[in-house]
């Protein structure tokens, strides 16, 4: 099960390229750094010469020196001063925007870890949610990275894919085989020619699909598929043949 983990200082833009005014990251989300602490409040790296500020009255948490923070950005907080607050909730509309839809490619920040998955920030306007096991690779807090709505439900809310559309499926398939073969220690006697009834057991889905996110795995070199089952690949081993079967 992957999980979110510390901020990846690599997937966390600050001050992105030809953002030269504070006042263009005027009602943005992001994630910063916090440099330094006080009773009035945090002082946030954010790419510029002044950090910037979030009072303590807009902390979701009290701030600590060193940890990453999911900000909204805006100069409405004290009388037109550019500040932070980490209540990003109130920033964000219930729904998902009306001139967003089913497989549209979205930009995404990370903002939280739930039960059901990750939440992200999609288009600076509202969250959704990617299901945890849809998602077979670390996500980082704060991490920006290109998405796709995947569904919108009755509520209005957003269901999101590291995939697009009509793919997504094998993706997440394909995460919950990897689950399966970490958990067997790396090997599985599952492979293409395992029964349908065997496959729907395990993971509820068709056989074909079961074939096509193998295929997927195979494809990435992530796993290698033998006459007697399946393995992941070893580090140092991709692209090798397997004795009996490919890899």
């Amino acid at each position: 099960m992957k999980t979110i983990q510390r901020p990846n200082r690599s997937r966390i833009i600050r001050n992105p390229e030809g953002v030269r005014d504070p006042l263009e990251l005027k009602d943005t989300f992001d994630c910063f750094q916090v440099v330094s602490v006080s009773r009035q409040g945090a002082f946030l790296d954010w790419g510029f010469e002044e950090n910037l500020f979030v009072p303590a009255d807009q902390q979701h948490a009290r701030m600590e020196r060193g940890e990453f923070y999911v900000v909204y950005i805006s100069s409405e907080l004290t009388g037109g001063r550019m500040t932070g607050t980490s209540f990003v909730d109130r920033w964000l509309y219930e729904e998902c925007a009306p001139d967003i839809q089913p497989g549209d490619e979205v930009d995404l920040l990370v903002c939280a870890r739930t039960d059901l998955g990750f939440k992200a920030i999609v288009n600076n306007t509202c969250l959704g949610l990617l299901y945890k096991n849809e998602v077979f690779r670390t996500l980082s807090y704060g991490e920006r990275l290109k998405g796709f709505l995947r569904t919108i439900r009755p509520d209005g809310k957003a269901d999101l894919a590291l995939a697009r559309q009509g793919y997504d499926d094998v993706g997440g398939l394909a995460g919950r085989i990897m689950a399966h073969l970490q958990a067997s220690g790396g090997s599985s006697q599952l492979n293409d020619k395992t029964p349908a009834e065997e496959i729907y057991r395990l993971f509820a889905v068709s056989k074909n699909k079961f074939k096509m996110a193998l295929g997927h795995l195979y494809k990435r070199r992530l796993v290698v598929i033998e006459n007697n089952g399946v393995r992941l690949v070893s580090q140092g081993n991709s692209g090798r043949k397997a004795p009996g079967g490919r890899a």
